[in-house]
């Protein structure tokens, strides 16, 4: 089968039917990064793999939406709750291990937090990336932000943070 995407596109996908199960693959995909599209006309929960992969998924942009919230809302012991106690913490300034120590650097950085708004997330199995730009008092002004959080038992276990350094210099 040809599918035609855009003006540009065009794709040739083989089909398997299963049972009123279909499984689309890209030949191309299979050579690179074996990647199977899964489409389920009845979509039961119960028996969907892609059901239930994006209910683990949701479950850690929740967990990571609701701790920038708590964040945002200078709610310190709101953002504890989302922290594993082995927590690790790593930004342009500092490598931080340890939940208590994690804490004391949240504190500071909240101290200064006008507004924090998620622009988008990407995730993949344990792994969710967030951009987001902080809102700081001038002279730093906005701050565009990538974090990449690593989740274990339902906790945040590691946040790298990606940003310009230099807006903070100016203080």
């Amino acid at each position: 089968m040809i599918v035609k995407i855009g003006w540009k596109f065009i794709i040739k996908i083989e089909r398997l039917i299963i049972k009123k199960t279909f499984f689309l693959i890209d030949p191309h995909f299979l050579l690179t990064r074996c990647r199977i599209f899964y489409f389920n006309e009845t979509f039961t929960p119960s028996h969907s793999p892609l059901k239930i992969k994006k209910n683990m998924i949701a479950k850690n942009a929740v967990l990571a939406e609701a701790y920038y919230k708590a964040m945002s809302e200078k709610d310190l012991p709101g953002t504890a709750k989302y922290l594993h106690p082995d927590v690790h913490f790593l930004t342009p300034f500092a490598d931080i291990k340890g939940k208590e120590a994690v804490l004391g650097a949240i504190k500071g950085f909240i101290s200064y937090l006008k507004n924090l708004k998620i622009r988008s997330k990407f995730e993949f199995g344990n792994q969710l990336t967030l951009v987001y730009d902080g809102d700081y008092p001038d002279p730093i002004g906005t701050v565009r932000t990538a974090a990449l959080m690593t989740f274990k038992d339902d906790l945040i276990i590691d946040v790298e943070l990606f940003f310009d350094a230099r807006n903070f210099e100016k203080l």
